[in-house]
């Protein structure tokens, strides 16, 4: 662990060992995987794990470092784009495009071979949110000015290639989905529309702090009409496909972290959530076969999903799927039908079991900070340290049979926070912290 300004890591302290044991494995993974000195992040160390390749999963470990103290290390792969940049604006002038398009893959030195052909385009948005969220951290303006023109450009990219607008509404042109065929595209993709919405609505704010113009003067209008559009990718029932017409939900249905208020949330969530009573586990995959028995990721996902509204089956659907590990601890990306587990240790699976059992113990929700509330039964003593929310609070606590003994709270952004503080057995309280101040509770 590096000092950075606000402290180290985030550490956990749980009854649960085995639990606690692969919180501090993932950690180790992220860090042995990670190029610190130039941001490379493949998504595995070994070349049997997608040859060392990069690609958009490093948000997986972007978010689990920005919830764990280590903001420094999220901003160290938006540098890496950042150094990318040239070569993805020649990529998107060889596919005939405007701005810059990122590849699926890229290795330490170069984009991979052919990745004109590649017709997956949401990464774009995710690289652009990526860089966008970890501004959103720390309030950083000299950072948001270094990374500002990767956003732009990734947008303009995807604004110019696929946004369709006709009749006052706006539409995604035809792309392959999350996993989905490269032959059999599909319009307004949930996950490319969901991440590309987010991410102009996150740019445009940007622009406004820098009071720089952005590069179309319409995409406040044009973000909510691709919002609208994912109307049409509700069914009947009230699930969200993964595309209009869709009859099983697959996992780029999951848009809810980037729009938690999302009204098909707990329909959607329901009907992905496929229960393996041999397994005792799920599979919210939404993709079932003999290679795809379980996700542990996507598990983890839904752990994390459950813990934004504070439902205390998270903590069981985190345990239900923390089984499937080598004897290191290390975590499949997914489960053969007859148990052979896949691809370990899958860097997304263990960044997505940091997020999850982060956003578990502590949750951010508006200007609302719940710490500690939604434990599993039977767990009365714990402690955490340095778990941080996506708006730049770090949070220290212990808990000692069923008492809260001390609460520590730092304000990292530039900005001042404002806080409703709610603790297990005690009243809410409104906290306001401005920049590098400290909340402290005692007993």
């Amino acid at each position: 662990e590096s000092a950075q300004p606000g402290g180290q890591t985030a550490r956990v302290s749980l009854p649960e060992k085995d639990l606690e044991y692969l919180y501090n494995y993932s950690h180790y993974i992220l860090d042995a995987s990670f190029d610190a000195s130039t941001g490379f992040l493949p998504m595995g160390i070994l070349a049997c794990l997608w040859q060392n390749a990069m690609f958009w999963d490093s948000w997986f470990a972007s978010m689990a470092w920005l919830s764990s103290n280590r903001a420094d290390k999220a901003a160290k792969l938006s540098e890496f784009y950042r150094q990318k940049l040239p070569e993805a604006r020649q990529l998107a002038e060889k596919m005939d495009g405007v701005g810059a398009r990122f590849a699926w893959t890229t290795s330490r030195d170069h984009f991979e071979l052919k990745a004109e052909r590649v017709v997956q385009f949401h990464n774009n948005a995710v690289i652009a949110l990526q860089c966008l969220q970890v501004y959103r951290f720390s309030g950083d303006e000299d950072f948001l000015k270094d990374s500002i023109e990767v956003v732009e450009q990734a947008l303009r990219f995807l604004t110019e290639r696929l946004v369709k607008i006709e009749n006052g509404a706006a539409s995604l042109r035809a792309c392959a989905g999350l996993d989905e065929s490269t032959a059999d595209l599909k319009g307004t993709d949930t996950w490319t529309a969901a991440t590309y919405a987010k991410a102009l609505q996150e740019y445009l704010e940007a622009c406004r702090k820098l009071g720089r113009p952005p590069f179309q003067e319409d995409l406040g209008e044009v973000a909510i009409m691709v919002v609208k559009a994912l109307e049409e990718n509700v069914d009947s029932q009230g699930v969200l496909q993964s595309f209009a017409g869709g009859r099983t939900p697959h996992w780029g249905s999951l848009i809810y972290h980037l729009f938690p208020e999302h009204p098909t949330r707990d329909q959607t969530v329901a009907a992905l959530s496929q229960y393996d009573a041999e397994l005792d586990s799920y599979n919210s995959h939404g993709v079932v076969g003999y290679r795809c028995r379980i996700f542990a990721w996507t598990e983890f996902w839904v752990a994390r999903l459950m813990a934004a509204s504070e439902n205390p089956e998270g903590w069981a659907r985190l345990r239900q799927c923390s089984k499937f590990t080598d004897g290191f601890g290390s975590i499949p990306e997914r489960v053969f039908y007859h148990g052979e587990l896949l691809k370990l240790p899958f860097l997304t699976a263990h960044a997505a079991y940091i997020w999850a059992v982060n956003s578990l113990l502590v949750n951010r929700q508006g200007n609302r900070l719940a710490v500690l509330t939604n434990l599993p039964e039977g767990w009365t003593t714990l402690s955490i340290e340095n778990i941080t929310t996506s708006d730049g609070l770090k949070i220290s606590a212990s808990l000692c049979k069923n008492k809260i003994t001390r609460v520590v709270i730092v304000n990292l952004h530039q900005e001042v926070r404002y806080i409703d503080l709610v603790l297990p057995g005690q009243s809410l309280q409104r906290v306001s912290l401005n920049s590098g101040e400290t909340f402290l509770q005692n007993g």
